[in-house]
């Protein structure tokens, strides 16, 4: 890093702000403090930090109100609101997520945890960054929609496989960015009755095989709408790589997250192309998209709902997992 990343810590308790000054102090950061939550938005008004550290129980201007404050300022764009708070419900964590908030961790928190989350979305660029690079991508498909055009006279042939190839990424990435805005319409979803509805709708394009290993009450707090597209593209994903649409879905519950595994058994992914799966930034040598966005679209859905989609690859086993939070009584 050829700079310090600057971190602000908002926190109302006193004792709070010194427990993360000691494990702050440690590291490579340039790290400032805001005693309430107004303190916090008149920093941010004239500040810019990389990360910010928001507490969400303080008086008078709650972490909530700050971060919707961000949100109205489109300074939520410029940074990555990284929430510390007691508060563990599903509701907590899913309101946090829809106002802006790239990660949620539950006090008492781990050191370690804290700085290795800090880390990773440090690493991650800020939705400003991401639009930076997405209108050079759409430059890119808008060069291809030239090429086409210019093919007419040369390559006819060749016009609408661009046209369409082009047409296809900018809808997807316009999707992405949409995604990112929606507000979730969450209600009470039954994991199990809601597969069975699933699979139904999916075939014949895809014959998918739940294998149900929890109660039959398991659920979570979900929009239906969206669940549907995430798990289309996973599905998708999994039986490209089949090649074949018949599909196996592991379910799992832990204590406080649901588990859903898609395996097959195709060729191995690289490590850097593994992370390129998410990253509808990612370019391939030649300049163009790495790969389809529908992914990266499926990964942010996760996200909105407080859950992550990663991706395992080594010889002959490729596992796609995705996590989302239980929703309490299921």
């Amino acid at each position: 890093m050829d700079k310090k990343a600057r971190i602000l810590a908002v926190d109302d308790e006193l004792a709070n702000l010194k427990l993360l000054k000691s494990i702050l102090s440690t590291s490579e950061y340039d790290v400032a403090f805001a005693v309430n939550g107004k303190d916090a938005v008149k920093r941010l008004e004239t500040e810019v930090y990389d990360v910010v550290l928001l507490d969400i129980m303080m008086p008078d201007m709650d972490g909530y109100r700050v971060l919707d404050r961000l949100r109205k300022w489109d300074r939520i764009w410029r940074t990555r609101v990284i929430v510390l708070s007691a508060l563990d419900d599903v509701e907590d964590k899913l309101r946090a997520f829809d106002l802006g908030a790239v990660d949620y961790v539950t006090k008492p928190f781990n050191k370690n945890e804290l700085l290795s989350r800090i880390e990773a979305r440090l690493s991650q660029p800020t939705m400003l960054e991401t639009v930076g690079v997405s209108i050079k991508m759409l430059t890119i498909e808008l060069n291809h929609i030239k090429e086409a055009t210019q093919s007419l006279t040369k390559a006819p042939q060749d016009t609408a496989k661009l046209l369409s190839a082009a047409e296809r990424r900018i809808s997807q990435l316009l999707l992405y960015y949409h995604l990112k805005k929606i507000d979730l319409r969450l209600n009470a979803v039954m994991l199990k009755r809601y597969f069975d509805a699933l699979c139904q709708e999916v075939h014949p394009t895809y014959k998918v095989d739940v294998h149900f290993n929890a109660k039959p009450d398991l659920s979570i707090a979900g929009d239906t709408n969206l669940l549907e597209k995430m798990f289309r593209a996973v599905f998708a994903f999994n039986a490209q790589r089949r090649e074949s649409n018949e599909l196996v879905v592991e379910v799992f519950a832990q204590a406080d997250i649901v588990l859903m595994t898609l395996t097959d058994m195709g060729e191995q992914i690289a490590t850097n192309q593994l992370a390129a799966l998410f990253d509808p930034t990612a370019m391939d040598e030649s300049g163009d998209f790495a790969h389809n966005l529908a992914l990266a679209n499926a990964a942010v859905i996760a996200d909105k709902h407080g859950g992550s989609i990663s991706c395992v690859s080594k010889a002959l086993e490729t596992t796609v997992t995705i996590k989302l939070p239980r929703r309490h009584g299921g």
